[in-house]
């Protein structure tokens, strides 16, 4: 049964994503620190040197998490026994990543005079002790990625999302007590990070060590790099979709406007939880049931699912965003300082933007399920060619609302492209259209209806509007047919439970 399946599904949904929920949910509170204890220039500067960091961790695996998930488990010649295998790929995808990371870490320090004065500034406070606690930073997070990778691989799942939440929790701790009691600013949120990637690394230390292999095996590792090699300018290209604004916008605007931007684009969090909890389950979940028999409408119908309820939390975003940014936390200050309000309307795109990079993630599956990997990459590049293209060209006309603009049209780009894509592989999912364009429809409608009759009345009407056009967009459904009599029944029986 299709409906025991999607239970299924949604099962699985919730054991891969408590964990990354709360870890985002944590993150998610460093939002009203930044804005009420950094101002919009220092923000501007965080949100610049985290996408830079996020680059700088990519680079340093260069590949080789990808090839240690394909090679741990799989000695298919039976070279070897299998613990000997195992702890080999460990070894030589260990040594790379330190081989890399060093190097990089030693020349980035050599030169880190020169380069905090042209990557933050020489007038900004600190810049040169923030430029080398952030150089530090990657380094000692990829120390742990094939720990990490090892623990998800044998099955720790529990252990391994432990783990994963304490570091958050610790770098959150951290920077809120250097934030609060200190006069660090900058400096404070990049220490606290640093010091909860260096005790990460200190506990996986001793199990490293352990499994550490000095004898390399270089016609192995010979295999390993080429598997991993090709990798790169896809990931490459999935991660400046999502962090190559911030460098662009640094050419076009000031770092006050960079860090507003990214103060609001930290709004559209609860959409990003949502597409990398789906995202989570997705994958294992069609890989395992792509060979039954109703294997395909039941894909067809969560896509349609999926983007039903993304639809309902994109409302409940650009409806209350407003609202939440002015929950009183302590002593006179809200949720996200009034300095920060005048983007609000950045959370919004960026929140479509998620919720479209979803439905690319869904329409993806065909290609795993058909072993034609090679085209996503061209999906997920012409993408991020277009958004970087399109920052040059709005930024400069519309300011950060044009790089919001640009991420949306990179993720809508991707999508379109990707299912264009779905012609080139013989699996053929025939999606339910008529009900996706029945959201699209009526979600837009609900959502310029509240724009426009919550800018003729106070907050307190206009929330009140907010909520009713809510459950109106679900009554609209209804009318126009949307939901089967078999959903129905299964609505009324999960009340009557109730």
């Amino acid at each position: 049964m299709i409906a025991d399946k999607i239970k299924s599904f949604a099962s699985d949904t919730f054991t891969y994503g408590l964990f990354n929920m709360l870890g985002r949910l944590f993150t998610f509170l460093l939002t009203p620190l930044y804005s009420n204890y950094l101002t919009a220039a220092e923000n501007g500067v965080v949100a610049y040197m985290y996408s830079l960091l996020v680059f700088a961790q990519f680079m340093y695996v260069f590949g080789m998490e990808s090839s240690f998930f394909r090679f741990f488990n799989h000695n298919e010649n039976e070279i070897y026994e299998s613990k000997i295998y195992q702890k080999k790929v460990f070894s030589l995808s260990y040594f790379t990543i330190i081989i890399i990371g060093g190097i990089s870490t030693f020349l980035l320090i050599l030169f880190s005079v020169p380069l905090s004065n042209i990557v933050i500034g020489a007038d900004f406070p600190n810049a040169l002790y923030v430029f080398q606690i952030v150089i530090f930073i990657p380094l000692f997070d990829e120390l742990i990625t094939i720990p990490l990778g090892k623990l998800r691989l044998q099955n720790f799942v529990k252990k391994f999302a432990i783990i994963r939440l304490f570091s958050v929790v610790l770098a959150v701790t951290l920077v809120l007590i250097f934030l609060t009691t200190t006069n660090l600013g900058v400096l404070g949120v990049f220490l606290g990070q640093l010091i909860a990637s260096f005790i990460c690394f200190i506990y996986f230390l001793p199990a490293i060590i352990r499994n550490l292999d000095f004898n390399i095996d270089l016609k192995l590792f010979k295999e390993m790099f080429i598997f991993g090699l090709p990798t790169l300018p896809s990931n490459l290209s999935a991660i400046a979709l999502q962090v190559a604004d911030r460098p662009i916008m640094k050419l076009f605007v000031s770092d006050s406007e960079v860090g507003i931007y990214q103060i609001n684009a930290k709004l559209a969090v609860p959409m990003l939880v949502f597409v990398t909890i789906f995202d989570y389950a997705w994958k294992p979940f069609y890989l395992s049931h792509f060979k039954d028999e109703n294997a395909k409408p039941l894909f067809s119908r969560i896509l349609t699912y999926y983007i039903f309820a993304g639809s309902i939390l994109f409302l409940l975003i650009t409806f209350f965003m407003s609202y939440v940014v002015r929950i009183p936390i302590w002593s006179g200050k809200t949720f996200i300082h009034s300095d920060y309000w005048s983007g609000l309307g950045i959370a919004g795109i960026i929140a479509l933007g998620y919720l479209i990079n979803g439905i690319t993630t869904n329409f993806a599956a065909v290609f795993h399920i058909a072993k034609k990997t090679k085209y996503l990459p061209i999906a997920i590049g012409i993408s991020a060619i277009i958004s970087i293209v399109s920052n040059f060209i709005l930024l400069p006309i519309f300011g950060t609302i044009g790089a919001a603009i640009s991420l949306l049209i990179g993720y809508a780009s991707g999508m379109i492209i990707m299912k264009a894509l779905q012609s080139k592989v013989d699996y053929k999912i025939n999606y339910e259209w008529k009900r996706i364009f029945m959201i699209i429809i009526c979600c837009s409608i609900i959502f310029f209806l509240g724009d426009y009759l919550s800018l003729r009345f106070d907050l307190t009407i206009a929330f009140i509007i907010k909520v009713g056009l809510i459950f109106s967009y679900i009554f609209l459904l209804k009318l126009l047919g949307f939901f089967t009599n078999g959903e129905l029944n299964q609505i009324k029986k999960m009340f009557e439970r109730k």
